[in-house]
C-alpha cells in the first residue's frame, strides 16, 4: 500500500512538473513577438536598383507562404505589417484562427502625414524603419511584449522559436545576427525598441544594415544576443534573387 501511495505521489510530481515547464514556456512565447516586414507594391522613391523583386503577386506569394509557417509551425506571436495599404484577405481565416496571437498591421505609407519625409530617402531600409515604428505603436500584441524581434517578412526560420526561448530576453537589450552587418533578423528588448527601431536616420546615404549595426554596436556585447546561422528553407533575396538557405553568415553576402 505504501508504494502505491509513493508511485501514485511521484506520477503527480511528474505530471506537475510537465505542467510547470510547459506554462513557462507558455509564458515565454507570450512574451515574444515576431514582426515580419512586408511591402506588396514598391513605393516609388525607392531606388529600384537595389529590389530585383518587383512582381507584387510573387513578393505577396513568399510572404504568404512564410506567414503560414510561422502561423503553423511556431508558438509565438506574430504581427504582420504591410506599408502599402495591402490587407492580405487571403489570411482571413487564419486572423480568426489564431486571434489571440496574429496580428496584420496594414496602412498606406503615402496616407500618413509624418511620413512625408521618407521621399528624401531612396533606400528601401528608411521606409522600413517608418512600418516598424508604426506597428509598435499600432499593435496590442507589441504592447503585451517583452521582446520584439522584427525578421524580413519573407524568411520562415525553423530553429528561432528554439533558440530564442532558451534566452534569458530581461538580460539582454538587443538581438542580431552572426553576420552583425546584416538585418534580416533585429531583436530588441521593450525598453529598448524606441533606439534600436528608432524610424529616424540622419545620414540620408546610409543603408539600413549600417544603422542597425551602429545603434547595436554602441551597447556592451554582453547585453545583444548574437543569433547563430540559422538554416531555412531556399528563398530568394528580394534585392537581388540570390537563393539563401542560412541567415546569414559572410560567405552568404
Amino acid at each position: 500500500m505504501k508504494y502505491c501511495i509513493l508511485i501514485i505521489f511521484l506520477i503527480i510530481i511528474l505530471f506537475y512538473c510537465i505542467f510547470l515547464r510547459e506554462y513557462k514556456e507558455g509564458l515565454m512565447n507570450d512574451n515574444i513577438t515576431i514582426l515580419l516586414t512586408t511591402t506588396i507594391n514598391i513605393n516609388k522613391h525607392i531606388d529600384y536598383h537595389n529590389i530585383a523583386q518587383r512582381s507584387d503577386v510573387e513578393r505577396k506569394d513568399y510572404y504568404l507562404k512564410a506567414i503560414n509557417q510561422w502561423l503553423e509551425k511556431t508558438n509565438l506571436n506574430i504581427v504582420v505589417v504591410e506599408n502599402s495599404g495591402y490587407t492580405y484577405p487571403e489570411l482571413n481565416i487564419e486572423k480568426m484562427k489564431y486571434n489571440n496571437r496574429f496580428e496584420v498591421i496594414s496602412f498606406n505609407e503615402h496616407d500618413q502625414e509624418d511620413s512625408k519625409y521618407l521621399e528624401e530617402y531612396h533606400d528601401k531600409g528608411a521606409h522600413e524603419f517608418y512600418a516598424i515604428d508604426y506597428a509598435i505603436k499600432n499593435s496590442q500584441l507589441i504592447k503585451n511584449s517583452n521582446f520584439l524581434v522584427k525578421i524580413t517578412g519573407r524568411y520562415y526560420v525553423p530553429d528561432f522559436e528554439e533558440f530564442i526561448k532558451n534566452q534569458s530576453l530581461d538580460n539582454y537589450i538587443a538581438l542580431r545576427q552572426n553576420d552583425g552587418n546584416r538585418c534580416e533578423i533585429v531583436g530588441s528588448h521593450i525598453n529598448y525598441t524606441s533606439d534600436i527601431f528608432n524610424r529616424h536616420i540622419e545620414d540620408k546615404g546610409m543603408y539600413a544594415e549600417t544603422e542597425w549595426s551602429n545603434r547595436i554596436n554602441k551597447h556592451d556585447k554582453d547585453k545583444v544576443i548574437v543569433c547563430p546561422i540559422f538554416k531555412i528553407e531556399e528563398t530568394a533575396q528580394g534585392s537581388n534573387y540570390k537563393k539563401n538557405t542560412e541567415l546569414f553568415n559572410i560567405s552568404c553576402l
